[in-house]
């Protein structure tokens, strides 16, 4: 090493060392390295200690543009980046070693460049503008250099020479300029993949083309071969050969990889590959190119693997013209041929058998005979340890129809090369060799794999399953388990085979998609986890395999606070327990305190990730059957997310929280806990920050379009306490009732004007407030006329008020809204009143033991007020029972209306109110007993709505409980008809 190149390597080592001095130091840096001292060993060879010189300035100048980004732009230097990176692309004087380098540190760079904002995007047009237009320039050079005749000249070796040297040097910088623009880690940074798909289609048959049409024209064989007497000096370029192999062998891999990095794999792109991939196998010269002939074998394997996942055998075999009838021509390729490359040709060949007479051999053993042949060729040693691999993995993809799934590498323990094998043989090829060793005396049938239709394994035996968990607890025991898990990457694979394990034995895994049919859906507006997910699946202790599982899970995982301050980890953990999850019913929170408080620590969580995977996990805990646990986790979780209140330090954890909501009313049944989590979820849009409204917003739409229903609809059920929070809200959060109605769709005064009959009389003890003369406001009404139209109902929540009827004190309330009032007698305001309303309306009010005295005075004093003059009450049973029998109908057809809905326009909170009042009634009197016929024939129908049944139950049980015997038997006999007729089992 020359006394300079150790000077500026030790240079370059203090440099990237060191912190930086500021963008003004770090800016001369980097105009030095430009402009002096990388273009000085640009254009010529260098000695290994230049090229690691070198290596150092490429590490330098990532280093200065990743530590101040502008600097790449200011004054185009990243002109001068590209253009100093392109000279060691130039393969005349630089090998591929150092070339490489140089595209590893320019994409580093452009990575560092992008960082989703807009400015970053158009900065790194101007990188892609330049690659693309230095690769333009270069195949347009090379192809008038091809198309230019030269004929009628006279033959110039200098000038053809010089040509060919300029011709090489730009197809080796086109293709490294390719192999940057077509790499799949600068996908989101350049957008050509999505953007441009076309023109870099054009690019690489562009390149492909100009590349064959240079070397068909080249004759090196004598140099290389070390024969010189009869060279024509074509090119002074040494091992010109070697140096095209290389740059085929990438521009190979640079396509391939383009076309299967492409998830939807349009058809041009794998057109475009099948069909070079045939010409090069149809090619004189690619006996020439070693490297170029293992990049083909290992293209040819994954072309396979992807067309096989794709359905598409059919067009593979088609477009690579490989045949069955090609077996006979084995022997008669050309000798010198690349062993690798020989091999696949062969495994192809073999996996392209199909049943029938062969017309161009003369007798079934002269097959058996080619066959044979090809099959020992094709399980030759590769000498490529990547090749082996990809050999296990097309026999297994192709195979996969008549072999067992492999269940060690479906529930793969590790990414290295060494599978850990808990079931199935260590030995992937001896599978493909079973299967594919052939005995056509006895069996007839040979491996059939060019039909695009096949139907995979649909199971794995529950014998090997439960093998695998039991060979996994061994593991544990004996040390091999902690020596799989003592990596990162080990412990992310054992959780990942865990969480798959519960996919495999709940049967739920599809072989041919390779995804589990539950898990790994994608959720729509139409989808949700009650179309896949089934409530009454079984619990986790009912497969002893599965708890043996879970308990891995937890005890191993779960309980270590490392595992806390591994996000990677959490996120592996979180998506097993949603798949164990989704197939069988978890423990109880209560009883599994681990979980419970790994969920709480996930979370709140300062990765987003994990707290939204944890959102997801939460109704999967309480997707299940109404039990005792099912309300005990219910309550802890509604606990828990009502515990949060908004600060700054807890902001970031509202999205969780909002959408954590919307989890639960998706999968909650119309009940009182729905109607916490709604107002839960409404609260919100009236909150300050935008982000948190506009986002409950959206939940609850995505609510009810999961549920298909309309967000009237969704909420409609307890729109009588909604309406009264939105309006009681309405000067503490302005935009509230707004944002609502925008959501169901609907208009203020349309939303007012449907909902006062709930919210008036609610609201006409609200002295601090004119709630009621602001829906006057906005329904166009006054607000006499709004309490005057609701009196029965004013006149029952002001009579239910205080344990004792205070006449005066209702009388002045009333008149703060009704002047007409003002001074009235009380008993007169309700003998003008429709008095069988207002008694419905008492009942109605039943929610509590507590309310049963309150209403049952409000009806004795209300009937009183039927009567002129004051009557003395002796007996008010006695009374109270006379006035119900002359009433008693008329509630029941107030109960039967409310139930029966016919208009569809009745909540649910009213229809729960109204069996709470037939309850009421049976409980303070005996009249129910003239119209028992037509209550339980309401009762019946409120019986078929499962979110009725409750409290149609504790009706029916009141009723029976204050009957005498007599009528006693009117129910039996309606309820054995009633059971008959609903449980068709009872009819045998």
């Amino acid at each position: 090493m020359s006394h300079q190149t150790r000077q500026l390597s030790s240079v370059l080592d203090t440099l990237l060392r060191q912190q930086s001095e500021g963008k003004i130091q770090d800016s001369n840096s980097l105009n030095a390295l430009l402009n002096s001292v990388l273009p000085a060993y640009s254009k010529r060879s260098l000695s290994h200690e230049e090229q690691e010189v070198v290596i150092k300035i490429f590490q330098a100048i990532h280093l200065l543009t990743s530590r101040s980004p502008s600097l790449l732009f200011e004054n185009n230097r990243y002109k001068a980046v590209v253009n100093g990176f392109m000279y060691f692309y130039d393969a005349r004087y630089h090998d591929s070693e150092l070339a490489q380098k140089a595209t590893e540190s320019l994409k580093r760079i452009i990575n560092d460049q992008y960082r989703g904002r807009l400015a970053s995007s158009m900065h790194l047009d101007l990188i892609k503008v330049e690659l693309i237009e230095t690769l333009n320039d270069n195949l347009n050079y090379v192809l008038e250099s091809i198309t230019n005749s030269t004929a009628s000249k006279p033959v110039d070796l200098n000038y053809i020479t010089t040509t060919n040297d300029y011709r090489f040097s730009r197809l080796s910088i086109s293709t490294r300029i390719l192999q940057v623009l077509l790499d799949v880690s600068l996908e989101n940074a350049l957008l050509l993949h999505s953007q441009n798909p076309f023109m870099m289609e054009t690019f690489i048959g562009r390149l492909w083309f100009c590349m064959d049409n240079v070397v068909v024209n080249l004759k090196f064989s004598s140099d290389e071969s070390g024969d010189t007497s009869y060279i024509l000096s074509q090119t002074s370029v040494d091992m010109i050969a070697a140096k095209f192999d290389v740059l085929y062998a990438t521009l190979l891999q640079s396509t391939g990889s383009y076309t299967f990095v492409d998830d939807c794999l349009q058809h041009t792109r794998l057109e475009q590959l099948l069909f070079k991939c045939r010409d090069l196998l149809n090619w004189p010269l690619l006996s020439r190119f070693p490297k170029l002939q293992s990049s083909l074998a290992e293209i040819l394997m994954k072309l396979f693997i992807k067309c096989k996942e794709m359905d598409t055998l059919c067009y593979f075999w088609k477009k690579l013209a490989i045949t069955t009838e090609k077996l006979a021509y084995v022997d008669k390729m050309l000798s010198n041929l690349g062993p690798d490359l020989f091999i696949v040709i062969n495994i192809l060949l073999i996996l392209n058998v199909k049943v029938g007479k062969i017309p161009t051999m003369r007798s079934r053993s002269t097959f058996e005979a080619h066959y044979l042949r090809s099959y020992e060729i094709a399980f030759r040693p590769f000498s490529n340890e990547k090749l082996h691999l990809l050999r296990n993995k097309v026999l297994l993809c192709a195979l996969e129809d008549v072999l067992e799934p492999d269940l060690d590498m479906l529930l793969s323990l590790t990414n290295s090369k060494s599978m850990v094998n808990l079931v199935d043989s260590s030995d992937r090829n001896l599978k493909g060799k079973e299967t594919l060793a052939l005995d056509h005396e006895k069996n007839l049938e040979i491996v059939d794999l060019t039909s695009s239709s096949y139907v995979s394994q649909s199971t794995i035996s529950d014998s090997k399953l439960k093998k695998w968990i039991s060979k996994l607890e061994s593991a544990k025991k004996n040390g091999q388990f902690d020596a799989i898990i003592s990596t990162q990457v080990g412990k992310i694979c054992m959780v990942t085979a865990i969480g798959r394990y519960a996919c495999l034995v709940a049967e739920d895994y599809d072989f041919k998609s390779k995804i589990c049919r539950k898990c790994d859906y994608a959720p729509d507006k139409t989808i949700y986890l009650l179309d896949s997910v089934d409530p009454k699946r079984p619990s986790i202790d009912s497969r002893p395999e599965i708890e043996s599982a879970f308990t891995i899970l937890i005890d191993t995982f779960i309980s270590d606070p490392a595992s806390l301050n591994d996000e990677q980890l959490i996120v592996s953990i979180l998506i097993a327990l949603r798949r164990i999850f989704s197939s069988f019913r978890p423990p109880s929170l209560k009883h599994s305190v681990k979980l419970w408080r790994f969920l709480e620590a996930s979370f709140i969580s300062v990765v987003r990730e994990i707290r939204l995977l944890t959102v997801k996990i939460f109704p999967l805990l309480l997707l299940s059957t109404e039990d005792d646990q099912y309300e005990s986790d219910f309550d802890i979780l509604l606990k828990y997310l009502s515990m949060f209140k908004i600060s700054r330090k807890t902001a970031y954890l509202f999205e969780g929280i909002i959408m954590s909501w919307g989890e639960l009313i998706m999968i909650s049944h119309l009940e009182g806990k729905q109607y916490v989590m709604l107002n839960h979820l409404i609260q919100y849009m009236g909150d300050s920050d935008q982000f948190r409204s506009n986002l409950s917003f959206h939940e609850l739409r995505l609510v009810a379009s999961t549920k298909k229903l309309t967000a009237w609809k969704l909420v409609e059920p307890f729109i009588p306490l909604i309406s009264y929070e939105l309006i009681q809200k309405r000067n503490t959060h302005p935009n509230m009732l707004r944002i609502f109605c925008d959501c169901i769709k609907m208009d203020v005064d349309v939303f007012l004007n449907r909902v006062m009959e709930f919210t008036v009389p609610l609201f006409i003890q609200s002295f601090s407030e004119d709630h009621i003369g602001f829906i006057a406001g906005q329904v166009g009404k006054t607000r006499s006329q709004l309490v005057t139209s609701h009196i029965e109902k004013v006149l029952a929540i002001l009579l239910t008020a205080d344990e004792n009827i205070d006449a005066s004190k209702i009388i002045k309330i009333v008149a703060l809204s009704n002047p007409k009032y003002k001074g009235m007698n009380l008993r007169i305001l309700i003998s003008e009143c429709r008095v069988m309303d207002l008694i419905w309306e008492l009942l109605s009010l039943y929610n509590s033991e507590k309310m049963k005295p309150r209403i049952r005075n409000a009806i004795l004093y209300a009937c009183m007020s039927r009567h002129i003059g004051d009557m003395s009450l002796s007996d008010d049973d006695n009374f109270l029972n006379k006035e119900m029998d002359l009433m008693i109908l008329g509630i029941a057809q107030s109960f039967s209306a409310i139930i029966y809905d016919h208009r569809g326009s009745r909540p649910y909170l009213l229809k729960i109110q109204a069996i709470r009042a037939v309850r009421c009634i049976a409980e303070i009197s005996t009249s129910f007993q003239t119209c028992l016929s037509q209550i339980m024939t309401c009762l019946q129908i409120a019986l078929e709505s499962p979110e009725l049944q409750l409290e149609s139950l504790e009706c029916l049980h009141v009723l029976v409980s204050n009957l005498d015997y007599s009528p006693l038997s009117i129910i039996v006999d309606l309820l054995i008809s009633y059971l008959i007729q609903k449980y068709r089992i009872l009819k045998s």
